[in-house]
């Protein structure tokens, strides 16, 4: 049995070159962790008015990427939260508002779209009335998917920076060899 001895250096400790081959490494060999994220904008949502959501996000830079969700909606805390109450109020025990995802291939902000059913009689008044908040409820929900899809492209281009990398390098204690491939020590 050949017993081998490899020098090993911290990140810090590496050459330029050495350093910009251990980033492109890691680049290549983590995945996007995009878990945290999601929960988060499924805890927005919730205090936006949405229930029961479904998240669907594709952000992989790639025609076709991008964001959605589906939702049942909690009328009055979604009246409140976006100021809309006073105008709306009288359809809060007569109308449901839910958002559905129409396709199930692609996961874009056209790929879902929003409802309302008639809980109890309405007048033609009131069906105008909710036919008026379910197209503001739309505009919302488009803006919330292309904010969201922003928000989501922000956090992969977070994780694949060089300052975030390095940090956990640090954090792990990555060790690598004098060209910048990571060592892995089995004891």
């Amino acid at each position: 049995m050949d017993i081998l001895k490899i020098r090993t250096y911290k990140f810090e400790e590496l050459g330029k070159e050495a350093k910009e081959q251990a980033i492109e490494e890691y680049r290549e060999n983590h995945e996007v962790k995009l878990e945290w994220w999601n929960d988060m904008v499924k805890d927005e949502l919730e205090e936006k008015g949405f229930t029961d959501i479904a998240l669907y996000y594709s952000l992989g830079y790639c025609q076709g990427d991008v964001l959605c969700f589906s939702a049942f909606i909690d009328l009055e805390k979604f009246l409140r939260k976006h100021k809309l109450y006073s105008k709306y109020k009288g359809l809060v025990d007569k109308v449901g508002y839910f958002i559905k995802k129409e396709t199930h291939h692609y996961a874009h902000v056209n790929t879902c779209e929003t409802y309302w059913e008639e809980q109890d009689g309405l007048t033609n008044k009131e069906i105008d009335k909710a036919i008026e908040l379910c197209n503001a409820i739309e505009e919302i929900r488009i803006k919330l998917c292309k904010k969201y899809e922003g928000d989501g492209y922000k956090e992969i281009e977070h994780q694949q920076s060089e300052e975030y990398i390095e940090e956990q390098f640090r954090l792990g204690e990555y060790t690598f060899t004098k060209w910048g491939s990571r060592c892995v020590h089995l004891w």
